[in-house]
């Protein structure tokens, strides 16, 4: 069922700490409500879904938690301990059948995410099998040591868990840290503390980890390490120690990101300064921290609810983007000018803000207790489109759709919201 458009408030008291993985939004300028509204925004109010890309993120985190932990996160939302038998082949197969059991079996019963079961229809077959094997691999590596590498104590999960030392040769996963001198928190994918020492930590990614076109390392992936060595170097008492940075991407692709003490230096004074404007844990006002624009709305969980991205959206709708992508997230919102119910589906036409009437089709009619009424107000967030570009040029498109007979083309993580 649909919702009024929730609305960030105008003033509230920031958080007294960001996230590491914002590190590089907070140093490079872009939107700096979005990484900080998530502790203001309305608790009541509900966020937009995580794409389904970002779910084959978590899942591949998950089977590598797993078998590090030997422990698993159940359909329940409870640690599940198990005994790992076989070869490190077999143990990540299990593990990746269990963690994908457990996801489904918690999305069944919640009204947003029962239509993404079985998890294997959100892909392409052949996405899915890569998806898999990449899982698999990944997990492989931490499989192959037979005896648990985190202990039972340090499993309790949260960012206000007290960091407990790690001990010469002890490896952890999925770590949660936070580092107060920093003013930062996160969870580490893998950090250890060598025989001698000396500290790694490594970030996986699912993605491209290399600016497109170069062989350098994407600049906010440098900074999320940076911010992470800082933390681990505070909390294990190293303050001034090099550590051993690695970010692996897909098909064993990793490499090594800078992280000397005079590299970590220089990251430190920079996101001071970043963090000293920001004035956390004080009374600000929210709107004038929005910054929208492409990278910083593509993926915020917090558009629906910003006016300003709400006005900056329609302003460029009729614009022209020729980088190969769409200049805007897949959103549409205006007045209700005809709908046709078309069985299960609603085909809904509306007149956009910037007076171009576009048409949203194969809408699930269960979203709505009954069809929606001509001129009301209607908001939707994350949708699919069969458009393409005009002559190697991007513009909004014209047509939309959420349903689609093919996965890669139906808008899984679709919103929708009624006027205020």
């Amino acid at each position: 069922m649909i919702s009024a458009l929730p609305t960030i408030p105008k003033r509230a008291r920031l958080p007294d700490r960001v996230s590491a993985s914002a590190a590089g939004q907070l140093l490079t300028g872009q939107c700096r409500l979005r990484l900080l509204a998530s502790r203001t925004f309305p608790p009541d109010a509900r966020r937009l879904p995580p794409s389904i890309w970002s779910m084959r993120g978590d899942l591949i985190h998950d089977v590598i938690d797993a078998v590090s932990k030997n422990a698993f996160m159940n359909g329940k939302g409870e640690w599940a301990r198990v005994q790992w038998q076989g070869t490190a082949e077999a143990t990540a197969r299990h593990a990746f059948a269990l963690v994908v059991a457990a996801r489904e079996a918690m999305w069944r019963i919640t009204p947003e995410r029962a239509h993404w079961v079985p998890l294997d229809g959100l892909f392409e077959r052949l996405e899915w099998k890569e998806l898999r094997r990449e899982a698999i691999s990944r997990a492989r590596k931490y499989a192959a040591n037979r005896e648990p590498i985190i202990p039972v104590r340090t499993m309790r999960g949260g960012a206000a868990a007290a960091w407990i030392p790690l001990l010469p040769g002890e490896t952890r996963t999925e770590a949660w840290v936070r580092g107060d001198k920093w003013k930062l928190q996160g969870k580490l994918d893998h950090v250890q503390l060598s025989d001698r020492g000396h500290l790694i930590v490594r970030d996986h990614k699912t993605g491209a980890i290399l600016e497109e076109g170069t062989d350098a390392i994407k600049s906010a992936y440098v900074a999320q390490l940076r911010a992470y060595a800082l933390m681990a170097r505070e909390v294990q008492g190293l303050e001034d120690a090099d550590v051993e940075l690695w970010v692996d991407g897909p098909n064993e692709c990793s490499r090594s990101v800078g992280g000397t003490s005079a590299e970590l230096a220089a990251f430190a004074a920079a996101l001071e300064e970043g963090t000293r404007q920001l004035e956390l844990g004080l009374e600000a006002n929210l709107e004038s921290l929005a910054a929208p624009g492409h990278a910083s709305c593509a993926h915020c969980g917090l558009r629906h609810a910003c006016p300003s991205y709400r006005a900056w959206a329609p302003a460029g709708w009729l614009t022209d983007e020729a980088e190969g992508k769409w200049p805007f997230p897949l959103d549409v919102w205006g007045r209700v000018a005809k709908v046709v119910s078309e069985g299960e589906f609603h085909r809904i036409q509306l007149i956009c803000p910037d007076q171009v009437v576009r048409q949203v089709s194969r809408v699930r009619s269960t979203w709505f207790a009954e069809p929606p009424s001509v001129d009301s107000e209607l908001f939707f967030f994350g949708l699919a489109t069969s458009d393409g570009p005009s002559r190697g040029v991007y513009r909004h498109p014209k047509t939309f759709n959420e349903w689609d007979a093919a996965p890669t083309r139906r808008a899984w993580s679709l919103s929708v919201f009624t006027g205020q």
